[in-house]
């Protein structure tokens, strides 16, 4: 009886280490998929509305100024990562400090242009960019309405 408690004992505790590799492995898979997708940015109540990770609510009484930077994240500078996701592939995203750009929220792909720049008043500025290049000159486009 000993002996065959302590066997199944041995897949009790074989249990225990693998679910939580398997629960952990599936939380970072889902998290690289959510930010590989981009933000969805809608406008609606005064506001812009960037969702996904490290997402945002920007009132547009925030909003200094919307710019659309012919250069892409990789050019500039982004900086250093303070909570967020950067070096994996090419995305870009969460806080960010730069010495040239300051502290920034960054939504981007590292490598593609154009960049769309919001100026901030009392926040961090953010800057959007997707892969596409014409989805980020398409936003552009809907965001510099607001000004």
């Amino acid at each position: 009886m000993t002996r065959t408690y302590f066997k199944n004992a041995s897949k009790r505790v074989k249990i225990l280490a693998i679910v939580p590799a398997i629960i952990i492995v599936v939380a970072v898979v889902i998290m690289l998929i959510l930010a590989m997708r981009g933000p969805s940015v809608t406008i609606e109540n005064r506001q812009i509305r960037i969702s996904g990770l490290y997402g945002q609510t920007i009132d547009f009484d925030e909003v200094k100024s919307v710019a659309l930077l012919e250069k892409s994240m990789g050019e500039m500078d982004s900086g250093t990562r303070i909570n967020g996701v950067g070096g994996f592939g090419q995305t870009l995203l969460g806080y960010f400090n730069s010495r040239s750009l300051g502290e920034t929220v960054l939504f981007v792909q590292a490598k593609t242009s154009p960049t769309i720049w919001i100026e901030c008043e009392g926040r961090r500025d953010v800057y959007i960019s997707y892969g596409d290049s014409q989805k980020t000159r398409d936003l552009y486009e809907t965001l510099r309405t607001i000004n």
